[in-house]
């Protein structure tokens, strides 16, 4: 559920301030794990479809050589989405595509902690926290134009606390 409303409201959200580093980054890099190119290809820049930043000059060549401190991983998975879901597919525009990687890291964090809270608590217990994560503004918010920092930083501890307490009871 939280999936499909995350999806469906994703045209109401724009963009972060500085989400334009990190989509031309994950765009430059996508594009060199795809091609094994470092520079875009001139057809690309010029065809129906591409995104709006994989831009002349900051491709591949000018991401390494000028690769700021955030890790990459996020801003490589929301290119890919978009490399599926716009490029690809066409099913979502260039923006809406990049930010469904947002929804579908918190759906599989939710999915994650109701089997937690249930097997240590209850079905009740693990649904309350579900419905009270899901609610929460600044959560659900952020898990919409914010992803790739905060909200996968946020998922990803939450699963590596997740399963360290697994280990341990």
């Amino acid at each position: 559920l939280y999936f499909i409303i995350g999806i469906v409201t994703l045209p109401n959200y724009g963009v972060n301030w500085d989400e334009v580093n990190h989509l031309t980054r994950g765009q430059a890099y996508i594009y060199f794990f795809l091609t094994g190119r470092e520079h875009y290809d001139q057809k690309l820049l010029e065809g129906p479809r591409h995104s709006l930043y994989q831009i002349k000059g900051y491709d591949f060549a000018y991401q390494k050589a000028k690769d700021g401190d955030h890790p990459v991983f996020s801003d490589n998975i929301s290119a890919f989405f978009n490399y599926l879901f716009f490029q690809k597919l066409g099913w979502f525009s260039d923006m809406d595509s990049s930010h469904i990687y947002g929804p579908f890291v918190v759906t599989i964090f939710l999915f994650f902690l109701y089997f937690w809270v249930e097997r240590a608590y209850s079905p009740f217990a693990a649904l309350i926290s579900v419905i009270s994560l899901m609610l929460y503004p600044l959560f659900y918010g952020e898990s919409h134009f914010n992803v790739q920092k905060d909200i996968p930083e946020a998922v990803f501890y939450g699963l590596a606390s997740l399963a360290l307490q697994s280990c341990f009871t």
